[in-house]
């Protein structure tokens, strides 16, 4: 109004918002197809709880977007989304970025022809970035392209802890198919698992194409961790079909395989592991870079590449082909199917399955010494990596042992005393170490000691005998309990059985003091009729105390001796064998006696 313009600076802030999936409804409020539909450029999708193991079948179509979303699943067993074998499952173009997480993909089908057939499962049209983690893509089909993925266009594919199986194509890349057009664009698969999948002509796992008509395309590929197995191809590439195809331009396309097993594909024509080519009217090149990985027993022609060498190798890698250009001395050729000794595709730890290597595999610490990164399914062990994608892992066994007196672990490094649990490492002969869980229980061996003339056990035992020593340890009769008074002068040792456990002590030695008592029965056995008793003093002791002591050591009848020559008179209730313990001033002597 007067004449001056007001220039206004107006900042606008976007929240992002979280779309919750409440439903396993193809459509409607709740449904992952209205949440998508619902949503801004940034948005996050998640799913409730409530949907978890309830399969979100798809009946009208697949879910197309273009907004930069991260969805979020619960886990590739509880959140999962079925084509129904009638659609595919996504389809994403024009996006900035999608990432997609914990979830499983699976019965997709994208028929018909052009566009429509692409992607049997995921289909990613000129979308910058695609991030999938943690995903499984499996048994969807593609009358076109990329049976389980196709990713066209785009400038970035990572794929990590992910799983493709069971997808198939009628022409090129059963389980991915990726091209790459004008730029630069980088495909990464980390820690996953390309299985099964099936390509009518080209790709039986992954198809990589690279083609520039007027302008410079440079892509890379690395493959990491990761395990190619059971994947077939109708024409070439059984694993891999890697190819740059250029038109006058120049372009570069680079697959890195690190860490990787790659086995057991096939192709009819050439390349049953990895196929790369390079059709070059100028400038094209196309480069195959190996380190630390197993691309073996995949067909007669494991690897093609249509100009020489055939590999970069980077080391430590095995092969089933006897010769093979670009290997280095670290490289290990000729390798056999009963020398490589791989486990099945199972569970061995980690995301995905793997194929292990088996007892006495050459892959066992074959791989880079200088890399101690995670396998796909564990960490490093014994100290140098595995050649492949999978480390063999120690076995682990638990159990009890009851051992008498010691026990010495199997890896005979220490030898234990005292009852508790210990773990315990052996390497075996297989190259990979066994960890041993022992629960040890130590039963406690014979020992005695000497108090006042008794010998005691010094541990508890099951059951005890007393041994003579000086009589080629025959056993004392009658001396079961855990202590013992000898009668004679001599050497005496305590045998104790604990379970299976039986032990004998050291022999000890007893002096018996003589104080005088008449005894008219050898060795000590007194035979007294009707009662009678009768002790003898020496002369230069006037009293002495007198104690009548049943076996378990109770006093059943105490005296004392007044004159040098006593009778005594006992009115026991039952007979048998009794202690008779005398002591003067001159000492103390017991001695066992029957009564009647």
């Amino acid at each position: 109004v007067c004449g001056a313009d007001s220039i206004l600076t107006i900042t606008l802030t976007v929240l992002e918002t979280v779309g919750v999936v409440t439903n396993s409804d193809d459509s409607g409020p709740g449904s992952l197809r209205d949440a998508i539909a619902s949503t801004c450029d940034g948005d996050t999708i998640i799913f409730d709880a409530s949907t978890n193991g309830n399969p979100i079948v798809l009946t009208s179509g697949d879910i197309s977007f273009s907004n930069n979303l991260l969805i979020i699943g619960n886990g590739p067993d509880n959140t999962i989304i079925d084509g129904n074998v009638s659609s595919r499952i996504f389809e994403i173009s024009g996006a900035d970025s999608t990432i997609i997480r914990n979830l499983t993909v699976q019965n997709g089908h994208a028929s018909g022809s052009g566009a429509a057939a692409t992607g049997g499962g995921i289909f990613s049209s000129n979308t910058a970035k695609l991030v999938l983690e943690n995903v499984a893509i499996n048994s969807n089909m593609a009358d076109g392209f990329g049976g389980g993925l196709a990713f066209q266009g785009g400038v970035e594919l990572r794929v990590s802890n992910s799983t493709m199986d069971g997808n198939s194509s009628s022409t090129n890349g059963g389980g991915i198919q990726a091209s790459f057009g004008t730029g630069t664009s980088s495909v990464s698969l980390e820690g996953s698992t390309i299985s099964n999948n099936q390509a009518t002509f080209n790709g039986g796992g992954m198809f990589l194409a690279s083609s520039s008509v007027s302008t410079t395309t440079v892509a890379t590929v690395n493959v990491q961790t990761s395990t190619i197995t059971g994947n077939t191809a109708g024409s070439n590439g059984g694993g891999i079909f890697s190819s740059v195809l250029s038109s006058n331009q120049t372009a570069t396309q680079a697959l890195t395989v690190t860490n990787s097993t790659l086995t057991d594909n096939s192709a009819s024509s050439n390349g049953g592991g990895i196929y790369v080519n390079t059709i070059a009217t100028a400038g094209t090149t196309s480069n195959l870079n190996l380190q630390s990985s197993i691309v073996a027993l995949n067909g007669s022609n494991n690897i093609y590449h249509s100009h020489s060498p055939n590999i970069t190798s980077l080391g430590y890698n095995i092969f089933d082909d006897v010769s093979i250009s670009g290997s280095t001395a670290t490289d290990i050729l000729g390798a056999t199917e009963l020398q490589l000794n791989l486990g099945t595709l199972q569970n061995n730890g980690g995301s995905n399955f793997t194929m292990v290597p088996g007892c006495e595999s050459i892959a066992i610490n074959s791989g880079n010494p200088a890399d101690a990164s995670d396998a796909q399914n564990a960490s490093v062990t014994d100290g140098r990596r595995d050649a492949g994608a999978a480390e063999a892992q120690a076995s682990t066994h638990s159990f009890s042992v009851t051992a008498c007196g010691s026990f010495t672990a199997p890896s005979g490094d220490e030898t234990y005393y005292q009852s508790q649990v210990i773990t315990d490492t052996i390497q075996s002969l297989c190259g990979t170490d066994s960890i041993l869980t022992i629960d040890i229980e130590i039963e406690s061996m014979a020992e005695v000691t000497e108090s006042n003339g008794v010998l005691s056990s010094s541990n508890i035992h099951t059951n005890y005998r007393w041994l003579d020593c000086d009589a080629n340890y025959t056993e004392v009769q009658g001396e079961i309990a855990s202590s013992f008074t000898p009668l004679i002068t001599g050497n005496y040792a305590l045998e104790g059985t604990n379970g299976g456990c039986s032990d004998t002590s050291d022999c000890v030695f007893i002096q018996v003091v003589t104080v005088g008592v008449e005894i008219p029965v050898a060795e000590s056995r007194i035979h007294v009729s009707n009662g009678l008793l009768r002790v003898t003093l020496p002369e230069n002791i006037e009293r002495a105390f007198l104690h009548v002591m049943d076996l378990a050591g109770r006093v059943v009848y105490t005296t004392v001796l007044n004159t040098r020559i006593t009778p005594l008179d006992f009115n026991m209730s039952t007979g048998g064998i009794y202690l008779i313990r005398i002591e003067t001033s001159n000492g103390t002597e017991t001695h066992r006696v029957f009564l009647n």
